[in-house]
């Protein structure tokens, strides 16, 4: 199995982000089409995420204060 085939065997990968830009008036309609998906997608979010390398204990950790904090409120 090749990486590509992995790629989109993966849960969550159907990121196939297209906008068509018509006419080059329309291109503030498509920019505003383009941040929209991007947003429906999550692609900031986990951009952001994949930042910076978390440890697998810190990450642990941070999911136990998540979890404690929602259970307070």
């Amino acid at each position: 199995m090749s990486s590509a085939d992995f790629a989109r065997t993966r849960k969550g990968c159907d990121r196939d982000l297209k906008v068509v830009v018509k006419d080059p008036e329309e291109f503030e309609q498509a920019l505003r089409e383009f941040r929209r998906k991007v947003q429906e997608q999550g692609l900031v979010r986990e951009m952001r995420r994949r930042a910076h390398y978390v440890p697998p204990a810190e990450a642990r950790k941070i999911k136990s204060l998540r979890a404690r904090r929602r259970r307070t409120r």
